[in-house]
Formats: C-alpha cells, structure tokens, sequence
C-alpha cells in the first residue's frame, strides 16, 4: 500500500492545490490602508495646497501694493491689511483641514472598532479553515503545515497550533484505519506499520499503534531491529 503524502518542497513547487483566505487589517493602520483611506495624508495635501495658495496670493498682492504705492494710490496700512486677509484665509484652510481629518479619523476608529467586535470570530473561522485544508489534504509535516498557517494569514503561534491540531487529527484518522484493516485483513504488522509512516504518522504514534494492532493482526511478531528502522525513518520524516 502507498500514500501520497505532502512535503514542504511540494508546497515551495506549487504542487499542492491553491490554498486563498483573504488577509484581515490587523491594526488601525491596516484598516485605513485596505479601506483607502489616509486622512493624514488628505491633511497633509490639504495644507500643503493652502500654503501653496497663499504664498501666490502674497506675491500677487505684493505686487499689487508696490506698483499702487509708487503711484501714490496705495499707504502702507492697506497694504498691511491685504496681508492680515491672507494669514487670515491660510488658517482658516489649516483649521478646515484639521477638522476634515480629525472627523475621519473618527470614521476610521469607529469602522474599526465595529472590525474588531468580530475580530475573534472571525480568526476562529480563519483558524477552522486552515484546520479542514491541512486535515483534508492530510498534512502531517510540521514545517509544511506552518508554512502554510503563515501564508494563510495565522501568526507565528497561530499556524504551530493549527499544525498540532490537524496532525491530532490525522493522526488518530490513520490510527484508526490501520486498527480496522487489522481487524479486517488481518495485515502483517510490519506492512501496518510502514503504511502508517508513509502517511505520515509519527514515532509516537505509531508505538502506540503498534501495541494496539497487535491483538488483530495475523503477524504479531515484528522483530525489534525492524520497529527500530520503521521509528526511525518515521522520526526522519517529521
């Protein structure tokens, strides 16, 4: 018996089937960034268009004022008060500026803050799914299993205790099969055996199962130096 088990060059090849889950904001940050939004940098033009304007406006009325005052049609008080009305348009637009980030600023919070009320269930969902592709594809490498937690969208302690659980999984699924084809076929416990590492099952494991299969299979009696090479490629292959 054989049994097609995945490796992490497997993965890096792009051997397995695609495995997609679309990534969730993690930060506030994240948020504003997959939503489109920048309101610091919305500010940021905003201030930068005003300063911009203002600075024109002083050249325009600083011209306007030298050539009039040259003319005699123009005292130093006008001029100063055309210069008032600019400072005066320059904060107003800052002032403007901050208040149209400030309330979207507020927007955001309240948007995210509405994201993270179902941030837990939504990365038990996104852990639940991770679980049934790595139980279904039978994914029993440790490495390979976090690899793909981590490319999925888990984090670091996330994937490893995904990995545990789907290998949990699997594990007692392969136990269980080789139990019933020993019970059934009454198979050679060193064909059980081999089968079982194949799969995956790792050195643990397969002790168990080999104390367990032992009262249905019809060759019970597996020499010590053959368990031995079994548990030992078996502990190769985690």
């Amino acid at each position: 018996m054989s049994a097609k088990r995945y490796s992490l060059a497997d993965y890096l090849r792009g051997s397995l089937p695609e495995l997609r889950i679309k990534n969730k904001p993690k930060s506030l940050e994240d948020y504003l960034r997959l939503s489109g939004k920048n309101p610091e940098g919305s500010y940021a033009r905003a201030v930068t268009d005003a300063i911009t304007r203002s600075a024109i406006e002083g050249s325009r009325y600083g011209d306007t004022s030298e050539a009039l005052s040259e003319r005699g049609l123009l005292d130093d008080g006008y001029a100063k008060y055309l210069d008032s009305v600019r400072k005066r348009r320059l904060s107003d637009s800052i002032a403007t500026a901050e208040e149209e980030r400030a309330a979207e600023l507020l927007s955001a919070r309240e948007g995210y803050s509405k994201y993270l009320d179902s941030y837990g269930r939504e990365r038990d969902a996104l852990k639940k799914s991770v679980l049934g592709q790595l139980t279904e594809l039978e994914i029993t490498d440790a490495d390979l299993a976090f690899t793909i937690g981590i490319n999925l969208g888990l984090d670091a302690d996330e994937a490893a205790e995904i990995g545990d659980r789907a290998y949990g999984v699997i594990s007692e699924r392969i136990t269980k099969e080789c139990i019933e084809l020993a019970y059934r076929s009454g198979m050679p416990l060193k064909e059980l055996l081999d089968y079982a590492s194949d799969r995956g099952l790792r050195e643990n494991e397969l002790k168990r199962l080999s104390k367990s299969i032992k009262a249905y299979s019809t060759d019970s009696e597996i020499s010590d130096e053959e368990l031995e090479k079994i548990l030992e490629q078996a502990s190769k292959n985690q």
